[in-house]
């Protein structure tokens, strides 16, 4: 029986090395299963380097499997000086644990940080393509909320297919959700690792290439906790090394043949043809595939897509209307601007001269051609101001397609 002071596990944190390039998965689940401490342990660039999921008690201190042969599965709080000393000759300083960096001993001599190869950052998207059917104003009203214009082809029976026209706008598309916002299915590339998504019964259902788990289970075979479970049981509970392609057959209506080649696909590590195999067995157009390719020769016919915001639609289509169903009328000023401009010109200026002389006649009555003049003179500014607001606000010209502009 457990002991009430024995620690247990009360969550799994990240434990993460120092961002790298370099896979250091089976070295860290080596130095875990030396250090007795249960794990997952991964290599991801999409998620920032090599980590693990360790177990941890109440206060956030990392646990060991006690080197028992009893039945009983017991827990021991980890020396925390072991675990630093080995992360830092593993990868150098840098580490964390829960988000939290873990700080360097002040007697560990000589250990300092050293990266194989370049730090990976965050794992930025490479390429982002999704599908839609939407209408073109929907995805311009979507371009407006999102302040980004995109780039897109015909993709078949899937509509259309979309990425973003300024690359630094994909990892935006990707945490920011437009691909979720429309009806069709995403995928994207973080370096070699690639993933396809879509959004079912209000739920993203994503599906990521990648290697898999390293499992760190240093108990005695049948150990178990005082629930009955195994640290063979908490790790499967924790992860999952295949994606479960229910949804995917109920999204695609996928046949038993089709549905057999989606869950051997989805069993594959990382490979460069997952994606199209992917787009082989869902049927997808292979545009999308070619906008994921960023080669910009490959979708030469692509269309432009930008921002415009609902409001922005309804007046221009507003005025649309209007103007198709009452046209300028086709009078002779209308006709002839010009003329008509010189022949008020040649009125007024007699009104006024008309006026002025009546008025030093002292004629009371002279100041009715005057009024005339100036009514005359403001109805032009009027005019005028009408007819360039009139073409200033007319509606752009849809965007012709453009295979070179990026």
């Amino acid at each position: 029986m457990m002991s009430a002071f024995e620690p247990e596990p009360a969550y799994w944190a990240r434990l993460d090395l120092p961002a790298s390039e370099a896979d250091r998965a089976e070295d860290l689940a080596g130095l875990l299963r030396q250090l007795r401490v249960p794990a997952a342990v991964r290599h991801s660039q999409s998620e920032g380097g090599t980590f693990a999921l360790v177990p941890l008690d109440d206060d956030g201190s990392p646990l060991e499997v006690v080197d028992t042969y009893g039945p009983e599965l017991q827990w021991s709080r980890l020396d925390q000086d072991r675990l630093i000393s080995g992360l830092n000759r593993l990868a150098g300083r840098g580490s964390t644990l829960a988000g939290e960096r873990i700080e360097q001993l002040d007697d560990e001599p000589g250990v300092e940080a050293v990266l194989e190869t370049a730090p990976v950052g965050s794992g930025h998207v490479d390429a982002i393509v999704w599908t839609t059917h939407e209408k073109p104003g929907v995805l311009e009203a979507l371009a407006a909320r999102f302040d980004m214009s995109f780039a897109a082809v015909d993709a078949g029976e899937m509509g259309l297919a979309l990425t973003v026209h300024d690359p630094a706008d994909r990892d935006r598309a990707l945490t920011g959700g437009v691909w979720a916002m429309t009806d069709g299915i995403a995928m994207w590339r973080v370096g070699e690792e690639t993933s396809a998504a879509f959004i079912h019964r209000r739920h993203a259902v994503i599906m990521t290439w990648r290697r898999p788990w390293l499992r760190v289970d240093p108990s005695k075979p049948g150990q178990v906790d005082h629930n009955g479970a195994t640290v063979s049981a908490m790790l499967s509970d924790l992860v999952l090394d295949e994606a479960d392609p229910a949804a995917w057959v109920e999204r695609f209506r996928l046949d038993q043949e089709r549905s057999a080649h989606l869950r051997a696909l989805f069993r594959r590590g990382p490979h460069a043809a997952a994606l199209h195999d992917l787009c082989a067995i869902l049927r997808i157009h292979p545009s999308a595939l070619l906008l994921l390719s960023n080669d910009e020769e490959s979708y030469a016919d692509r269309i432009v897509i930008t921002a415009r915001s609902l409001r922005q639609q309804f007046r221009d289509e507003m005025r649309a209307e209007v103007e198709a169903a009452a046209p300028e009328p086709s009078s002779f000023r209308r006709r002839h601007p010009r003329l008509w401009l010189a022949l008020s010109a040649v009125v007024i200026l007699g009104l006024v001269v008309f006026a002025a002389t009546g008025w030093s006649d002292g004629r009371l009555t002279a100041w009715i051609p005057g009024l005339v003049a100036l009514i005359w003179s403001a109805s032009l500014v009027i005019d005028g101001s009408v007819r360039r607001a009139r073409r200033g606000n007319s509606p752009q010209p849809a965007p012709a397609r453009d295979g070179h502009d990026r």
